[in-house]
């Protein structure tokens, strides 16, 4: 697999530019319509090989998380968890806090540069 290993890091080819900003680069397949992350060789519903790139929502809901309090991390502790992007391709990455998380949040994705390559979390959004 092309991505680290490591929850919400990014190697370049799996961030995609659009008119709203970085978005996470999915696969899109021209036969079934199916989404997918990262962007498979073949699809997975149908078999095709014609895949093309397409970004990917930028929030959807927060599916399920963990908060980790052990490791070798400096910033103990901190969560991760799997998020339904509004697309319904499902991620799994950091979250911004371990406070006030539950399922079924809305959460947004933020990605940013870094040395080598991107980092990618979702922020829960408050509720207005």
């Amino acid at each position: 697999m092309a991505m680290d290993q490591r929850a919400g890091h990014l190697e370049p080819g799996h961030v995609i530019a659009g008119d709203a900003g970085l978005h996470l680069k999915g696969g899109a397949c021209a036969s079934c319509g199916a989404l997918a992350f990262p962007k498979p060789a073949i699809c997975s519903g149908c078999l095709s090989e014609d895949i093309a790139d397409a970004p990917l929502a930028g929030g959807g809901v927060l599916y399920a998380y963990s908060v980790i309090h052990v490791g070798r991390r400096p910033d103990l502790p901190y969560a991760v968890g799997y998020v339904d992007l509004a697309d319904g391709v499902r991620v799994f990455t950091e979250l911004t806090r371990t406070d006030g998380l539950c399922p079924d949040m809305k959460v947004a994705i933020e990605i940013s540069p870094e040395a080598e390559g991107y980092r990618f979390n979702a922020a829960p959004v408050e509720a207005v």
